[in-house]
């Protein structure tokens, strides 16, 4: 079955405020995850605010992006530089209570994904089709 993408605009129109409304939540950056992947996007990230992130816990990926990596015999480096692996967006703030408080009154499923860990190095939890061979991938 073929499902809708998940619209985040209202969601993150009502955390910053909007044109005429007050922020709900004090938020530092947004990262869409679309082409580039979640590697690509989230080391650009990195690199413009002088940060490194550990994403320990990440959305999983979907079935059907495991089984085309398996079907392609895509490595879970070139998965996580191509596709959002299960990660549409990824909001970095100080108060993610309140982040994934307001993500649910729009139907919008978030959780807390990982932590800034000052410029160390960015690693994210491997989640692809070949995760028991490198648990971690590093920008």
């Amino acid at each position: 079955a073929l499902l809708p993408s998940t619209i985040y605009c209202p969601a993150i129109l009502e955390m910053i405020g909007g044109v005429d409304r007050q922020p709900q939540v004090d938020i530092q950056a947004i990262v869409h995850v679309t082409g580039g992947g979640l590697l690509g996007r989230v080391g650009s990230l990195c690199r413009r605010m002088g940060i490194g992130l550990s994403l320990d816990d990440p959305f999983p990926p979907s079935e059907v992006m495991l089984k085309l990596q398996e079907f392609g015999r895509i490595s879970d480096r070139e998965a996580y530089s191509t596709w959002n692996m299960g990660n549409g967006m990824l909001v970095v703030t100080e108060d993610p209570d309140s982040v994934i408080a307001l993500a649910g009154t729009h139907q919008v499923e978030a959780k807390l994904a990982g932590r800034i860990v000052g410029i160390e190095s960015t690693a994210i939890r491997n989640r692809g089709a070949y995760s028991e061979a490198e648990p971690f991938l590093y920008l």
